[in-house]
């Protein structure tokens, strides 16, 4: 079993991941979510460098730090970070 830590720190807005929005070609993910995703993903990319993949039960901290205080989901919001580091991080979640 191992016990390694890894921090992943991300500057920026957290942005809850919703469902899918339509549009008439489809399924799509908003811009302003991709973007923070795609932060998630770089962060995650330089912390993992030369790391495996993590396998086996994992246990994962979130710590959102949030500029106003707006009402959101915590589910939306720990979903955005918990799929950008797919393949990155771990696997599949």
């Amino acid at each position: 079993m191992n016990n390694e830590e890894i921090v992943i720190v991300v500057e920026g807005i957290p942005r809850p991941k919703q469902s899918f929005k339509f549009s008439r070609t489809g399924g799509y993910t908003p811009a302003r979510i991709k973007a923070w995703q795609n932060l998630v993903m770089g962060e995650a990319m330089v912390v993992m460098v030369g790391r495996d993949l993590l396998e086996g039960y994992l246990h994962v901290i979130i710590e959102f730090v949030l500029p106003d205080y707006k009402r959101r989901d915590i589910d939306n919001l720990s979903k955005a970070v918990l799929d950008a580091c797919n393949k990155i991080v771990w696997n599949d979640d």
